[in-house]
């Protein structure tokens, strides 16, 4: 019998009160249970009944930080290798397997660790855990792979150098001074020489050295039982050996305090950036380190402004403060752009001389505890992602263990106003380094169905609320769709909406917000990747998550922070520059210049093809009137979709809504105001505003190919097809399309090595279908890669099509919108997408009419539909 080390992370309940009241000792949770297996492996398992799916987050202890110069980028290869096969299964026979269950399958490389992560349904847990133990300690990094993979990750490596902005580059240079001579300063994903050098020897060597259970922490998270989990545990992960940890020491970083160095960039303004050293992961201080780059914030509580003041400094323009615990290079960093007038000296000795008065700056209890609730909302939301904790708190569990996770909200406790103000006056009083960013030129000076608890009302104003009652989390979770987006901005000013939002977001009542703890999200993030699926022309959105609580205050403010925000002419500017220097980084990328042309030529005069952040050209024509005008029209209560889940009554929300947002008198001036910019405006005779008109996409009439000269290190391939179909057939068009995207990547990246990023896909709404394709490549692969395509999109017969491939297709593509249906604002999200389409049962529609796809439907809508598709070609070179 096996015998391993166990804390029941409930130990408090059976010790005497006066033991478990000493300071020093804190419980951890009831639902959270530690194991360590015999070969060393460390386990926690944290029970959450009420979510649908179990997460596998596994960190193995080996990062780029303990590659050499010879070896760089090779854990980052050995990552992607892990997929390719395992003694028991080739890389199909995995891949299928996973989909087959409905699950998900992912990794990233770090400096100091590999995270694997697994999403399984309850009932495939054991064989969720044998695919991933198996990729960790038994897989086999099959030759016939190896070129292949390397140059899927050269592909990775061209794709990020294509969509590299100035922000990267200014961070790459800050990044490169800091850790030069350090492990950190090598890239984690190699660089094209290292890659092109290392062997599948030297990787195999790497694998067999490091992947070992005793180098391995793992979490399972979900709706488990302990006793069950952990069998299932030793039955995989358990069974294989252990070995020595290899003797790697990464060289830490050498913070260059004191130094100077100026870097000249396409930038528009100078920029100063300084560092001082921070507390690591493991170290006294850390989270008092995160507390006061919290309180520092210049959009929250900003200490440092009375500090700036009392220097003689303005408020300074794009100042930012973090903090980086990781060990080898902890380190705080401030920024500010150069203001008018100053020299970067002046601007240094100003922001050294404010930060080390915090030391004796008296801070306010109350903002302290402000940022521990907004701390304890944050970790509320992450128990509804059991994919997201482990993947989140990763740092913490690979240097600290998992007492230095699940002691959190304790440690947050202890947390005093005097301790950050001795952890400021330590850590700032040596000179900083620092970085000039100069202007490149002359120098400067400077959702289910069947859920009681869901109501879908219609106010008398004409407002939608969508009222997911149920109470089984402490979340309120509201995503706001403002509908018509594109279409009430038209052309001219495309962009405008988004502007909005971002003054939005800059906005006291934001910062009132975040002080009750809530999160908001009023624009998608532009450096996350696939954080673009809320933006939408038709819509503009605002997301709100908040402890139950604080609903009706949260509500109440964030009403009254979209109608009365004043919106002032330098944040106006500034923001719009911001958006300018965007577009203008997308010009410069193959994949995004592809998707605005592939738009434009596909989708013609409909709102749909209009850029929903705008470009170049309408943004500068934006006006801050044009914001005034649209905000009067957008907000009339007829053009609000509210979707709100959490444990609050669809009757109190109702009352509340009614009297936050009653009907409007129509806003003439500003309706005539936006005629002159879009004549596509009628009144809707069942609400008391104006909506516009939305003209469609057309159906693509031929075939014609579009190619464009940007000369970049990866060229993009995108098509596409706007076509009719009978209705009928939806869920079998989708279900074709992902089997040609998967066989197509397979081919074209998992065989050839010609992408990192491309795919297919197909989706449809009362007929009417758009599909489409991409890849990027480089450009020696450009034309072969495209002839592949056009032979996969044409290809009718779909040869070896079986009832297997159809089954783990579907399970894939159901499995995936459980995923992204797990939060709760995201159940709200889809709650508002099935009511905008008129059925508010769509989505569980659609996972039953993707079960009842077969191979003869996919085979027959393939003949029917195929030959008869017109395709827009769009390539980018």
């Amino acid at each position: 019998m096996k015998h391993h080390t166990s804390i029941l992370l409930g130990l408090a309940l059976l010790l005497p009160a006066s033991l478990t009241a000493q300071p020093g000792f804190s419980a951890p949770p009831s639902n959270t249970r530690m194991v360590r297996l015999d070969n060393g492996l460390q386990l926690l398992m944290i029970r959450l009944p009420g979510v649908p799916l179990v997460g596998l987050s596994a960190q193995v202890e080996v990062g780029s930080n303990m590659e050499s110069e010879a070896t760089s980028g090779c854990c980052h290869m050995l990552e992607h290798l892990l997929f390719n096969g395992t003694t028991s299964m080739s890389q199909e026979e995995l891949y299928a397997a996973v989909d087959r269950m409905g699950g998900y399958n992912n990794a990233h490389t770090t400096n100091w660790y590999t995270n694997y992560m697994m999403l399984v349904p309850p009932e495939s847990l054991g064989e969720g855990m044998e695919i991933q133990s198996s990729m960790l300690y038994r897989s086999t990094l099959p030759a016939e792979k190896f070129e292949k993979e390397r140059g899927i990750v050269l592909e990775e490596i061209a794709q990020g150098r294509d969509r590299e902005s100035v922000y990267d580059r200014m961070q790459a240079e800050w990044h490169d001074f800091l850790l030069e001579g350090s492990a950190q300063e090598l890239p984690t994903l190699g660089t094209p020489a290292t890659l092109g050098r290392l062997t599948r020897d030297e990787v195999l060597g790497f694998y067999q050295s490091w992947y070992r259970p005793n180098l391995t922490m793992l979490t399972v998270m979900g709706p488990i039982e302990f006793d069950d989990c952990l069998a299932k545990v030793e039955a995989s992960y358990g069974q294989a050996a252990p070995g020595p940890r290899p003797d790697v020491i990464p060289r830490p970083a050498v913070l260059p305090l004191g130094q100077h160095r100026v870097r000249r960039l396409p930038v528009e303004q100078a920029r100063l950036m300084l560092a001082w050293p921070a507390p690591a992961l493991g170290e006294e201080g850390v989270l008092a380190s995160t507390a006061l780059t919290a309180l520092l914030d210049p959009d929250g509580p900003a200490l440092l402004s009375v500090g700036l003041f009392m220097q003689g400094l303005p408020p300074l323009p794009g100042l930012e403060i973090s903090c980086s615990n990781e060990p080898g290079a902890a380190h705080f960093s401030v920024a500010a752009n150069l203001p008018e007038g100053f020299t970067a000296e002046e601007l240094e000795h100003g922001l050294v001389a404010a930060l080390r008065s915090l030391a004796s700056l008296e801070i306010p209890a109350s903002k302290l505890e402000e940022w521990r609730l907004s701390q304890r909302t944050a970790e509320a939301l992450l128990m509804e992602k059991p994919h997201y904790f482990g993947m989140s708190h990763a740092a913490e569990i690979v240097h600290t263990g998992f007492d230095g996770v699940l002691d959190l909200q304790a440690r947050l406790k202890a947390i005093r106003p005097e301790d950050l103000a001795q952890l400021a006056g330590r850590c700032f009083a040596p000179a900083p380094a620092a970085l000039l960013i100069l202007p490149e030129g002359p120098s400067v000076g400077a959702v289910s169905a069947g859920n009681d608890a869901l109501r879908v009302l219609t106010q008398p104003s004409g407002l939608t609320l969508i009222a997911d009652s149920t109470g089984e989390s402490d979340i309120f979770a509201l995503q706001l769709m403002i509908m018509h987006r594109s279409a009430w901005e038209g052309p001219q000013r495309a962009g405008a909406i988004d502007l909005l939002h971002r003054l939005w977001a800059d906005s006291p009542k934001a910062r009132e917000l975040a002080r009750l703890g809530a999160q908001l999200k009023f624009h998608d993030a532009e450096y996350i990747p696939y954080d673009d699926h809320y933006t939408s022309p038709a819509w503009s959105f605002v997301r709100m998550e908040v402890l139950a609580d604080e609903a009706a205050t949260a509500c109440e403010l964030l009403v009254e922070l979209m109608r009365d925000t004043p919106l002032e002419m330098d944040a106006f500017q500034d923001l719009r520059q911001a958006a300018l220097r965007r577009a203008a980084s997308k010009d410069g990328s193959a994949s995004e210049r592809a998707r605005q042309l592939l738009d434009h030529a596909l989708l013609g005069d409909s709102p749909s093809a209009l850029p929903p952040e705008g470009d170049s050209q309408s943004l500068s024509l934006i006006k801050l009137s044009d914001l005034e005008t649209l905000r009067s029209v957008i907000l009339d209560p007829g053009n609000l979709v509210f979707s709100t889940r959490g444990p609050v009554g669809a009757g109190q929300l109702d009352s509340l809504f009614q009297s936050l947002l009653p009907p409007q008198a129509e806003a003439t001036a500003a309706l005539e105001a936006l005629q002159a910019i879009n004549q596509g405006l009628q009144r809707n005779p069942e609400r008391t505003g104006f909506v516009p008109l939305s003209a469609k996409a057309p159906l693509t009439a031929a075939d014609s190919t579009l190619r464009s000269q940007l000369g970049s290190a990866q060229s993009a391939i995108r098509m596409g097809s706007v076509f009719s179909h009978r209705p009928e057939d939806a869920a079998a068009l989708r279900v074709l399309f992902s089997i040609i995207s998967d066989r197509m990547a397979f081919d074209l990246r998992e065989t050839r090595g010609w992408a990192y990023s491309l795919g297919a896909w197909a989706s449809s709404r009362k007929g009417v279908a758009q599909a489409g394709a991409t890849i990027g490549t480089r450009p020696e692969n450009r034309e072969e890669a495209l002839r592949a395509m056009n032979e996969y999109l044409h290809n009718v017969k779909l040869k070896n099509l079986s009832e297997d491939e159809v089954t783990r297709t579907v399970s894939s593509l159901i499995g995936r919108e459980r995923m992204r249906r797990m939060s709760s604002i995201n159940q709200a999200w889809y709650r508002a997408l099935d009511v905008i389409s008129g059925d508010q049962d769509r989505t569980a529609k659609e996972d039953t009419e993707l079960l009842a796809v077969r191979p003869e439907d996919v085979l027959r809508v393939a003949r029917e539909t195929l030959p008869t598709l017109h395709w827009i070609t769009v390539i980018v070179e």
